[in-house]
């Protein structure tokens, strides 16, 4: 029936004429959504007893990530700037668990905004017993923050102030974990993960003064002297364009990573594999491919509907709705649908730097490899270096996106780089001399190691700045303390009785007030006629009078049945034995008409004055005779 209901519209609906161009156009937009979409990590990894700490997790990207990293057994734990016992958190968490049977998920709280909040949770996790960390993903600073003119009229001050706070929390709670991740064993793969939006290439083609992007950096932070003068009237161009704030923020995120990976690469570090058993020689790396085992990256997923195309419209930024966005969102969206990605696209790239080998391993499985016991059959004269095709692996310090390296990406060149450049390299041949693992490695991504010092300082400059606005950590343990302690003292006070003299006289009974007093007069209440009565009570006795002979009549009938019962009874044992009485003496009676008469011998004559008088035995024994004669006869 519906086959026939659709052909049915069909051949009359229809255009059959442009079928050609219907396929065409949704061929194309099929096409263009795939395109969009980007592409998919081909790479898989079992992230069982991988400890995985992960900020911005209760996004919709953070949301997503969550849900594929427990699915593939990792030990997940999410900051949350919220209450761990929350209802919107813990709701989520016990979903997440349930639906992945991962148990392994925990929520922490840590509020980004505070830097005392972040050395709280440090403090905590580094004093644990648990020290081990396989990850590190900051997911929070993907989220676009800011709105178009047009939608809120939101100051770009507060803003701006908390595009900082943001990257500079990313800052601290790297430093401060360093040191676990350092301790940490050599052979362990480490991985940090920086998220940032796609803007980056605004502010790398769109900044006029590569000088003013470098002098400010973190405008909210930045100290007031002559100096900055220049850095100042930057601001209020850079403030004209919510792309261009976005990309140097991720801008600087990515020059940060870079310099980063350059410090743990000049660190010294241990051997990377331990010698066989079987070998008489320990492996030695040289120290040109000898790499850090940490890993810092730096991965764009690209434009989301949700955490980008959404935010900048105002969904889900705001306390209140802002209609005008709402509206727009509502018109163009399937144009975005289209257009920007999902969150499960948008995560790819995050699980493809995620998945990739590193160098470091790579270099590890290669020795363990060398140092083993060689097959003569195994060995070929073809160089399988040459035919073989290369793993992709991951690159340090690097930036992914759509699951590939981004090159050719030229920031702004920092303010006299040929001199610093020159006393860094002649630093570093001083250097080389004594130690050739303790300078930086010379290269010239994303400006190179000038422009990852400057970078660098700045983000130590700005984070002095923010850590003297707030309360530091010992202000907030004692602030903490006497809080606690204040409690504790209100409820030593509720809970003891306060001693005053009245309490020791009575106080004196105050009785409600009548709701309705009885009247003086009670007469007035006697006005009822009590004309209901006497019918009640006629109808009562002539009822019972009833009931009285419906009950006379049933006991007559009763006695009735039980005499004709006595009655028949009485007649049953009489045929059996006449003259018997259950109540008296068995007395036979006669049955014969015929009385019978005594036989005197003629010669005795009887006696008129001397009669026998029969006696009941006489009776029975002549009616036993006589039925004895008739059975006879």
């Amino acid at each position: 029936m519906v086959l026939h209901i659709l052909a049915a519209v069909t051949t009359k609906y229809f255009p059959t004429q442009y079928t050609t161009h219907i396929v065409v156009a949704v061929a194309s937009i099929y096409a263009l959504y795939a395109f969009s979409q980007g592409r998919k990590s081909n790479r898989e990894r079992d992230l069982h007893a991988r400890v995985i700490l992960i900020t911005g997790g209760f996004t919709p990207l953070g949301l997503t990530l969550l849900q594929q990293l427990a699915e593939r057994g990792a030990h997940i734990i999410a900051l949350t700037p919220l209450p761990v016992a929350s209802t919107g958190i813990s709701a989520i968490i016990d979903l997440l668990r349930s639906t992945t049977n991962n148990e392994l998920i925990y929520a922490e709280y840590c509020d980004l905004d505070a830097p005392a909040s972040i050395q709280a949770f440090c403090k905590r996790f580094l004093q644990g017993e648990n020290k081990r960390l396989d990850a590190l993903i900051f997911a929070h600073e993907y989220e676009t923050l800011g709105t178009f003119r047009f939608v809120s009229k939101k100051g770009t001050k507060e803003i701006q102030e908390e595009r900082d706070r943001r990257s500079l929390a990313t800052f601290l709670l790297t430093t401060l974990l360093l040191p676990s991740l350092l301790t940490a064993p050599a052979e362990r793969d480490i991985r940090i993960i920086n998220v940032v939006n796609r803007f980056y290439a605004a502010a790398a083609a769109g900044v006029p003064d590569p000088a003013s992007f470098y002098s400010n950096l973190f405008p909210t932070f930045v100290e007031t002297s002559d100096d900055t003068a220049v850095g100042s009237k930057a601001k209020g161009k850079a403030s004209s364009s919510l792309f261009l704030q976005e990309g140097i923020r991720s801008l600087r995120t990515i020059i940060l990573i870079r310099h980063l990976q350059r410090i743990l690469d000049a660190l010294p570090s241990a051997q990377v594999p331990k010698a066989q058993s079987g070998s008489s020689s320990v492996p030695v790396a040289s120290t040109k491919s000898q790499k850090s085992n940490i890993v810092a990256v730096t991965v764009s997923p690209g434009i989301s509907r949700a955490d980008t195309a959404g935010r900048m419209l105002g969904i889900g930024t705001a306390d209140h709705i802002l209609w005008i966005g709402l509206m727009i969102y509502m018109t163009f969206y399937p144009i975005l649908r289209i257009l920007t990605k999902a969150p499960f696209s948008s995560i790819q790239s995050i699980l493809h730097v995620l998945f990739l080998p590193t160098p470091f391993k790579l270099l590890s499985n290669s020795l363990s490899a060398e140092d083993g016991p060689k097959n003569p059959a195994a060995e070929s004269l073809i160089d399988k270096s040459r035919t073989e095709m290369p793993e992709e692996v991951l690159k340090p310090g690097a930036l992914y996106a759509e699951c590939a390296t981004v090159v050719g990406l030229k920031v702004p060149s920092p303010p006299h780089s040929e001199e610093k450049e020159r006393k860094v390299n002649e630093k570093g041949k001083g250097k080389e001399k004594e130690d050739a693992s303790t300078y930086l490695p010379k290269d010239n991504e994303f400006g190179g190691e000038v422009a990852g010092t400057i970078v660098w300082e700045a983000y130590e400059s700005a984070l002095k700045m923010w850590e003297k606005a707030n309360p530091t950590l010992v202000e907030m343990e004692k602030e903490q303390e006497r809080a606690a302690k204040e409690a504790k003292n209100k409820s030593l006070l509720q809970s003891v009785p306060e001693e005053r003299e009245d309490l020791r006289v009575p106080r004196p009974i105050q009785l409600p007030p009548d709701i309705h007093p009885l009247p003086d007069s009670v007469t007035a209440y006697f006005a009822y006629p009590f004309t209901l009565e006497p019918h009640i009570l006629t109808m009562e006795a002539s009822r019972r009078s009833t009931l009285a002979a419906h009950a006379a009549r049933r006991e007559a009938h009763l006695k009735a049945r039980e005499e004709e019962k006595e009655r028949r009874k009485r007649e049953a044992l009489r045929k059996i034995a006449p003259g018997f009485e259950p109540q008296g003496v068995l007395v036979p009676t006669r049955t014969s008409s015929v009385p019978l008469q005594p036989e005197y011998p003629s010669s005795t004559p009887p006696n008129p004055s001397h009669r026998h008088t029969r006696s009941v035995m006489d009776d029975l024994v002549d009616h036993l005779a006589a039925l004895d004669s008739g059975g006879k006869s």
